[in-house]
């Protein structure tokens, strides 16, 4: 029995349009393409997708008749074919940006947590605390937070470094065991090595251990 006209122009819309969506999914997660975009960015490249779609389907099918291809398109055997294909080739397709972005110095995980699990392995890393307010503090970190957890720190034995005019250390107070920092607190992290002592970390500011 042949399908209706109109049931078969609704089937191969859903068969060349539709799939743009999920395919553009696709390939952003495997070209690691996580930044969110606007909906009508998203729209725009579904259709762009879609549009690949129509074009993979001329080819292989060897005809620009739109109407020939939905007469093709309603063929199980040829349908199936034509989704292996466009999907095999989005795949393919994903993999040149995400080599490209990962020799290029980019991390799938997002800065932060990626610079943590790095200090994850150090015994006792010490870090120097730059507060939005201009105050440096430096101490063992102890605490953080990562993924969808507030940034927070907390530093064991923190100290807090007072400098001059010409940014030459003057003096440095204890701050007692432990001090907690909230995300928006801090404007900027220095990690370093492990440290035996405050004076390890006061002579060697300027380069991670």
């Amino acid at each position: 029995m042949e399908i209706p006209s109109n049931i078969s122009e609704i089937f191969f819309i859903m068969v060349i349009i539709l799939p743009g969506y999920r395919y553009l999914k696709i390939f952003r997660e495997i070209a690691l393409l996580n930044k969110p975009i606007p909906s009508k960015e998203i729209l725009y490249q579904s259709l762009t997708f879609s549009l690949f779609n129509i074009i993979i389907a001329s080819l292989v099918f060897k005809t620009t008749d739109l109407n020939i291809l939905r007469h093709i398109l309603i063929q199980p055997e040829k349908l199936f074919i034509f989704m292996i294909l466009t999907l095999t080739l989005v795949i393919i397709l994903s993999f040149f940006p995400r080599f490209w972005l990962l020799n290029h110095g980019y991390t799938p995980k997002d800065t932060w947590t990626h610079t943590i699990e790095d200090v994850r392995g150090i015994e006792l890393p010490w870090v120097i605390i730059n507060t939005v307010k201009g105050e440096e503090y430096k101490g063992i970190l102890r605490a953080y937070g990562v993924g969808n957890e507030p940034r927070d720190l907390s530093i064991l034995l923190p100290i807090k470094i007072l400098r001059d005019d010409s940014f030459e250390i003057v003096d440095e107070v204890n701050m007692g065991e432990e001090m907690y920092f909230t995300e928006k607190d801090v404007s900027s992290v220095l990690f370093f090595g492990s440290r035996i002592g405050h004076e390890d970390v006061s002579e060697d500011e300027s380069s991670p251990g």
